[in-house]
């Protein structure tokens, strides 16, 4: 898996200057968030905002970090170095094309090779968890085909931020599916899924963040229902029409009586498929029991409940009528 290999600047390395030092222990190269570099920050449009010193002077006045505003203001512009980082790592953003940091709208994080992430609400990123959740971001996120992880929890997991995933080239599908940690999507933290087969690309909503990964859907369908309707053609070829009320029906599903095969099959919705057998076909059964059973790609079959002979078709298990289509 392909890391974002992010040099995070030490942005306060400036402010180290002494037993005062507001640089936090245990390695970590962010101020606590008690610190009142965050105070400034807050009121800063980016971080490079030309009115850092006069806001500083003002925050610091009455602390022990009196005229100290210079070096916490350049430990603040450090920030913007992570740009040159991001380029270097083929990272492309629009984060510091953004003049006001702290509600940055239709900000995106994009690998050229693998993928995109986009958010559709504000953010404010002159915020201590934001930065502290950008100075661990190589830990946090990583690319590959098919798959995007984002750890941010830090950040509430970046609920109600609008999200939108892009992969690129995930893969070829017939009907695919996004994976949440491994494991299938019970919760609809997914929502909107859209697939190009031509591109091969996967774009969908995200509620929140955590690990996805695009996967061939393999939902077992599920037939409650089955109603039957024999019917000859104006050719006088006959047919039979099987019509399957259930859940989870895919369009590329297999459909057979016994051992037959359907020679056409139509998707309704996911509740709903026909299915059409050559009657001829099915004749061939006699009057062998076999049940009918539907197979979603990659998936389980599943088979209606009642075993029955062709000849039962218009007795016990399904209605009979005929009639003459064009």
């Amino acid at each position: 898996m392909k890391k974002i290999l992010i040099f995070f600047a030490m942005m306060f390395v400036f402010i180290a200057l002494s037993a005062n030092s507001i640089v936090s222990a245990a390695g970590n190269p962010l101020p606590e968030r008690d610190n009142p570099i965050w105070n400034i920050m807050k009121n800063m449009k980016n971080p490079t905002d030309s009115n850092c010193s006069s806001l500083a002077a003002t925050e610091l006045a009455t602390t022990l970090y009196s005229g100290r505003e210079i070096e916490f203001c350049l430990g603040i512009a450090q920030i913007s170095e992570m740009e040159k980082s991001l380029d270097e790592n083929d990272i492309v953003t629009n984060l510091f094309k953004k003049d006001d940091w702290r509600n940055i709208t239709g900000l995106y994080f994009e690998d050229e090779e693998f993928g995109k992430i986009e958010f559709t609400k504000p953010i404010n990123f002159m915020s201590y968890d934001f930065l502290t959740f950008l100075s661990t971001f190589t830990d946090r996120f990583s690319m590959d085909r098919g798959e995007i992880g984002l750890n941010a929890d830090i950040v509430g997991g970046l609920y109600g931020y609008g999200a939108m995933l892009t992969m690129y080239g995930a893969g070829n599908f017939e009907d695919p599916e996004i994976l949440i940690d491994g494991k299938k999507d019970k919760k609809g933290v997914v929502s909107g899924l859209t697939y190009d087969p031509k591109t091969k690309n996967i774009t969908f909503n995200a509620a929140h963040f955590t690990t996805f990964k695009a996967v061939e859907s393999a939902q077992k369908a599920s037939i409650k229902k089955v109603e039957a309707k024999k019917y000859v053609k104006l050719n006088g070829k006959k047919r039979i029409k099987i019509v399957m009320s259930g859940k989870d029906f895919d369009s590329k599903a297999k459909v057979k009586i016994g051992t037959k095969s359907a020679h056409k099959i139509k998707k309704v919705n996911d509740r709903k498929l026909i299915a059409y057998f050559k009657t001829n076909e099915l004749d061939k059964l006699g009057d062998a029991k076999v049940y009918l059973k539907v197979k979603n790609p990659k998936a389980k079959s599943d088979k209606f409940k009642k075993k029955f002979t062709i000849t039962d078709i218009g007795k016990n298990m399904l209605k009979y009528q005929i009639f003459i289509l064009p």
